[in-house]
């Protein structure tokens, strides 16, 4: 079955952005290659999984909020992190959700939604069943994810936690940023509700980590964001005051040192500390640019050159703005 017989027609999206909302067309599969993610693996016991991909699920609006990095498609302002609606328009919405309806009970749970589907994508010829289980749960893209490995050599298996909202960052640096921050959280975070003795599901709805998401997606670090402890913070100091300081900790359990833990981490406090994403920065230059007179155009191509050249320099994204000003 090709996604576009499974669509019952042609790839389209609507962008709804700040200043504009742009609806997009198109005939083939093509709008996909836009999105380009930092995915992260998270091996766990198996015994312990549903609380882990819980804790994924409550990281990923803070995690959008200070990484999205693609306010632009074809040149139009769109929300702060395009990717999900680009990702829902290009492939077919309902294979792309932030997980689920609910909290997961069962760890295999979405590995078996895949087989009761129709499969988009065969295993091929002659495979095995767990070949087979592989090739189908890859046609499901929940931006948390279930994901098996399989070592044919030791004819064993291990189960993971795929997070996969990070966009691709502008240098290694902060690349390596929001992986710590993510990996950070997960055992920090883990650490935190075992020693207050209580599970996201006891204390959380999962209808607010969906609104998180929508509000990262829609308005970065200036999105208000839900928390377990029945609060509601701005992204930015949440961010800031409460969670790097638990994936600072979260870093130390896993046997990171401090100091590289640290040097990682004043990235994403520098970003919090300015109230700014990735994609703030790119706006601030794209606005600058039509100021100058520049058409859509002539504005991608030069911010596509400033953004190569200050990337090769190293420097992470947020400390990009005193060049802007200059």
């Amino acid at each position: 079955v090709s996604l576009q017989e499974h669509r019952g027609g042609d790839f389209s999206f609507t962008l709804r952005g700040k200043d504009e909302d742009v609806d997009i067309k198109s005939y083939s599969i093509m709008a996909e290659s836009l999105n380009t993610s930092l995915q992260l693996h998270f091996q766990v016991p198996l015994e312990q999984y549903t609380e882990y991909h819980a804790i994924s699920e409550l990281i990923t609006g803070p995690l959008l909020a200070v990484s999205a990095n693609s306010p632009l498609v074809f040149g139009y302002r769109g929300p702060k992190e395009s990717r999900p609606d680009v990702w829902a328009g290009s492939i077919a919405p309902e294979r792309v959700p932030i997980s689920g309806l609910d909290w997961l009970t069962d760890p295999l749970e979405q590995l078996k939604e895949s087989v009761y589907e129709k499969a988009l994508l065969s295993g091929g010829e002659g495979a095995t069943p767990i070949e087979e289980l592989t090739a189908q749960s890859k046609t499901r893209y929940p931006w948390n994810r279930t994901t098996l490995h399989i070592d044919e050599e030791k004819k064993e298996a291990s189960i993971r936690v795929e997070n996969r909202i990070a966009p691709a960052q502008p240098t290694p640096k902060d690349t390596v940023a929001v992986a710590a921050f993510y990996y950070g959280l997960m055992e920090g975070l883990k650490a935190e509700l075992e020693e207050k003795k209580v599970t996201l599901p006891e204390v959380m709805n999962h209808d607010e980590v969906i609104d998180n998401f929508t509000e990262a997606k829609h308005y970065g670090m200036s999105a208000t964001v839900s928390w377990y402890d029945g609060k509601v913070y701005h992204a930015n100091e949440l961010i800031r005051d409460k969670l790097v300081p638990l994936a600072e900790k979260g870093l130390r359990r896993l046997g990171v040192d401090d100091e590289v833990a640290a040097s990682y981490l004043r990235v994403i406090q520098g970003r919090a500390e300015l109230g700014v994403c990735p994609s703030d920065v790119l706006l601030v230059k794209d606005v600058q640019l039509e100021e100058q007179g520049l058409s859509r155009e002539e504005r991608g191509k030069e911010l596509t050159k400033w953004y190569i050249e200050r990337a090769a320099e190293g420097k992470p994204v947020h400390t990009w703005l005193s060049d802007i000003s200059k």
